[in-house]
């Protein structure tokens, strides 16, 4: 009973990644015009940096505990800026994301799953913890892939192997797979079909499914807690982790 609570909670929270984000009619000529601000352009991502240091007071958080990173998780040269923080007895990570906006002078918040309910915390695949990545592209979709591990008690815990990506400012995590262990028991499921399958499949599912049609990196995240000065610099070396990994 405890193993089918625990399996239809992870369901739960990785079907409320589902939906689609906000359609933006203007998406490809905004894309081609800041197309020369990808990877690799250091003074267009010192000016995203500005732009979040003005825009402090809409991201940082109020209680300790927090830290934070930049990315390009879309590739569409408009940074990230993701504060998140792993908390509770379940060890959840929750996070938000700020996207520069599409005029470069301020920033969107991302939505999870097509979700904006203020009020609802979403678990986010374990970001501080991991700190790297496989990912896997095509050229035009990045999706990475990481764990969540959440522990129900002493005994009985769950870590699935999550699927996420960001688009048109929806972050979207799909679950591919989960380890459960209830006290000497560890069974593996693949999702969706809820299958069980070998631990050998369990390590490399995400191979299996995104390795025939796309090509496989790595990326890493470089978290800061941004105490002290010099938040500008230490953001942009936040950044400069996540360019220098997704160049190679």
């Amino acid at each position: 009973m405890k193993r089918k609570i625990l399996i239809t909670t992870l369901v739960v929270l990785s079907c409320l990644a589902c939906g689609c984000g906000e359609d933006n009619s203007n998406e490809e000529s905004q894309t081609s015009e800041h197309s020369e601000g990808m990877i690799g352009d250091d003074a267009f991502a010192k000016r995203q940096i500005e732009i979040f240091v003005e825009n402090e007071s809409e991201w940082k958080a109020s209680e300790e505990g927090f830290f934070y990173t930049v990315t390009d998780l879309d590739h569409n040269g408009r940074l990230e800026l993701i504060a998140a923080i792993n908390q509770g007895s379940g060890l959840f990570t929750y996070a938000d994301i700020y996207e520069i906006n599409e005029t470069n002078d301020g920033l969107n918040k991302c939505s999870y799953g097509g979700q904006e309910n203020e009020e609802l915390y979403y678990d986010y695949p374990d970001f501080i913890k991991d700190g790297n990545f496989i990912t896997f592209t095509n050229g035009t979709d990045y999706i990475y892939i990481a764990s969540n591990y959440t522990r129900v008690s002493a005994m009985e815990s769950g870590e699935t192997i999550e699927a996420f990506s960001l688009s048109n400012g929806n972050f979207s995590v799909e679950t591919l797979a989960m380890k459960y262990v209830n006290g000497e028991d560890v069974s593996f499921i693949r999702y969706p079909d809820e299958t069980e399958i070998s631990e050998d499949e369990f390590n490399k599912i995400s191979i299996d499914k995104y390795g025939n049609d796309y090509t496989k990196t790595e990326t890493s995240f470089a978290w800061d807690d941004l105490s002290g000065d010099d938040i500008s610099i230490r953001l942009l070396n936040c950044y400069k982790t996540f360019e220098s990994a997704e160049g190679n």
